[in-house]
């Protein structure tokens, strides 16, 4: 049995990036650039203290003889993956973010009106897809100062967010972006950095 080492042992917060379908993946080592956006102004200082949790579900059928009153087989029928969180930001950049993705338009102040940022809440009937990037920094398996990423090629946003505007609380938004799978690329990759970028 191999030793133990401390650094398959992580307790690390993770930051969502966004970008649009088909954009390559940062190396595991790169900072995310270009047009990668971060979901929350802070990253993983605007969510909440939850953390992100990756869901692998799935189905399973066994087969049991009639020989027999034990099952010899199982056959898997389905299986999802999904990550969710609660967003604590609700500029319009970020809500609109979590809301289908919506166009936020700005107007700038003057002529007697005010400057605003703003999105329609009406999502309509297409929904709108991304590509995901979760990515610690500095967090890995493989050793100190490495990095841990989810690549997740199309991912939608499933969940029903519930803003609550209340005294001593902030709005949060809760989000659950689910897997679709790529014709070409699945639910994509999880990948442990091992070793520098050379």
């Amino acid at each position: 049995m191999p030793a133990q080492s401390p650094f398959e042992v992580i307790a690390a917060p993770f930051t969502i990036y966004l970008a649009a379908l088909g954009t390559a993946f940062p190396d595991v080592s790169q900072s995310p650039s270009g047009s990668w956006i971060v979901l929350g102004t802070g990253g993983n200082l605007n969510y909440s203290d939850t953390g992100i949790k990756v869901g692998h579900e799935q189905s399973i059928v066994e087969f049991t003889p009639l020989g027999s009153t034990g099952p010899t087989k199982a056959f898997r029928t389905s299986e999802s993956l999904k990550f969710t969180l609660e967003v604590v930001d609700v500029s319009a950049t970020h809500y609109a973010k979590v809301l289908n993705g919506a166009t936020v338009s700005t107007q700038a102040s003057g002529g007697g009106n005010s400057g605003y940022s703003q999105f329609d809440l009406l999502q309509g009937y297409t929904v709108n897809f991304f590509a995901a990037l979760l990515r610690t920094n500095g967090d890995s398996a493989g050793g100190v100062g490495f990095n841990t990423q989810y690549q997740i090629p199309r991912v939608y946003q499933s969940a029903n967010p519930e803003p609550v505007w209340k005294k001593g609380d902030p709005a949060t938004l809760a989000c659950e972006w689910t897997v679709l799978r790529d014709p070409s690329l699945g639910y994509g990759k999880y990948v442990s950095q091992t070793a520098a970028f050379a």
